[in-house]
This record gives C-alpha cells, sequence and structure tokens, in this order.
C-alpha cells in the first residue's frame, strides 16, 4: 500500500516524489513474504545539512516550494478518482474486502493503520504501532460521551482527552500527507540559473521518504490560507530542528 501512496503522491507532485520503478512481493531464506516497491534514486544533499549555507531567498524558495507541495498533497481525497483508480490497480492483490472497503464513503489511514472507516479504529491503530516494549501511555472512554482519554505514563505530561465530537469529524478531513515531514526526509539539488548559467542555486526537488497515507492534516487551518506568520513558523521550525539534530550529534 505504501507503493500505491507513492504513486499517488508522484502523479499530484512529480517533480517533488521519485518516480516507482516497480512494486511486488518477495521471500527471505525464511520464507516470509514481503512487499517492496524500487523507487527511483536521487542526488542531492539534504536540508538537515545544508540549510545554514542557504542564502535568504533560498530558504525562502525552499519554504515556498515545500508549502504549495503540501498544498497539492492535501487537495486530494481517498474519494478522488485517481486516488481509487491507482489503489484498485496496485492493490488488486490484496482481496475483495479491501477493495469494496475502498468503495465506502469515508474511508481513511494508510499503510501502517489499514484502511478504516472510524475515527476511533483510528486512534486505536495508531496507538498500537506506536507502542514500544514499555507502554508510555494508557488511552480509555473518559465517559458515556465516547471522549477519549490518553494519560501519559511520564508524569509531568500528564494527560489529554480527545473529544468525540472532534474524532467524528476526522472522515471529513482527512487528505493525503506525509506524515513524516522533516529535513532529513528533504533533498535538494544544485540548478544553474536561468539569468546566468554559471551561477547556482538551490531548490527543493526530490522527497526521500514514501511514507504517505491519508490521515488529519496537522495543520488547523486549510493550507490555502497559510499567512506570513504560518510560513515564519515553518522556517523557525525547520531552523530550530536542524539546531537540535546538530547539537545532539556534537554530544
Amino acid at each position: 500500500m505504501t507503493a500505491a501512496m507513492q504513486q499517488i503522491a508522484a502523479t499530484i507532485i512529480p517533480d517533488l516524489v521519485p518516480k516507482t520503478l516497480q512494486v511486488g512481493k518477495a521471500a527471505n531464506a525464511q520464507g516470509r513474504i514481503f512487499h517492496f516497491s524500487v523507487v527511483e534514486f536521487v542526488e542531492g544533499n539534504l536540508l538537515e545539512d545544508v540549510w545554514q549555507l542557504l542564502s535568504a531567498d533560498e530558504q525562502g524558495s525552499v519554504v515556498t516550494e515545500l508549502v504549495e507541495a503540501l498544498q497539492k498533497l492535501h487537495s486530494v481525497r481517498l474519494s478522488n478518482k485517481m486516488a481509487q483508480e491507482t489503489l484498485r490497480k496496485m492493490l488488486c492483490e490484496d482481496g475483495e474486502k479491501l477493495q469494496s472497503l475502498l468503495e465506502t464513503p469515508g474511508v481513511f489511514g494508510g499503510p501502517h493503520t489499514g484502511v478504516l472507516n472510524d475515527g476511533h479504529a483510528l486512534l486505536h491503530a495508531i496507538m498500537e504501532k506506536r507502542k514500544l516494549r514499555k507502554p508510555f501511555c494508557t488511552m480509555e472512554s473518559a465517559d458515556d460521551s465516547h471522549d477519549v482519554s490518553i494519560q501519559s505514563s511520564f508524569e509531568d505530561m500528564g494527560s489529554i482527552v480527545i473529544k468525540n465530537a472532534d474524532i467524528g469529524k476526522w472522515q471529513g478531513e482527512s487528505v493525503l500527507c506525509h506524515n513524516d515531514l522533516t529535513p532529513r526526509n528533504l533533498i535538494l539539488r544544485s540548478r544553474a540559473s536561468a539569468d546566468d548559467p554559471n551561477e547556482n542555486h538551490r531548490e527543493l526537488t526530490r522527497d526521500n521518504d514514501p511514507f504517505v497515507g491519508w490521515t488529519r492534516s496537522s495543520q488547523d487551518e486549510p493550507l490555502s490560507e497559510f499567512s506570513s506568520a504560518a510560513f515564519e513558523k515553518l522556517v523557525d521550525d525547520l531552523v530550530k530542528e536542524m539546531a537540535a539534530r546538530r547539537e545532539s550529534k556534537a554530544k
């Protein structure tokens, strides 16, 4: 399913997502069956490694291209005709159950949670996938309202209650998301300037990680309503994460 999501993303933003060259199934020496996908090899530099080397104009260009790409991804729903056709074509071997579920209104999810049609099921699937050997939190129904309470195992983090009314909105808010969009997963490459062939500048060209799926967007407002303040916050977040990683490596 990851390969199918990758193909959908490549259709939407072909200049920023590596091409999927082949998908299939294989078995290892122990006879375990696994799915694989072969994607185009992309040369360049990780944004994490070169951000501080970019000029202010180049940094602004990268952020602008990133926001524009997210706008396009977030405009796609699982009910979209192109998405449905791609999924049916690439998931034809996964049985009739998944095929029929894709035709159900309001389905969402992705490779790591499965295709679901209920917000509570999605929440439980996400929590299951994030469990460590030692549970880091507990989740239970808060009361008869079907609100969900999540209590952290770490005292200083406390707890949070997710309202059932909010959970019920997830199906209508689900869009195509990356789910692991960090500076280490963005590749930049140099391109000759149109005005001066001898002058190179950096630009966002490809996404290094095919981990995508239909989940609720992490943004509170639609990306089409991004303000200049939101642009600044995105830049600040990128810089802070890269600075923290460098400090961690230095130690």
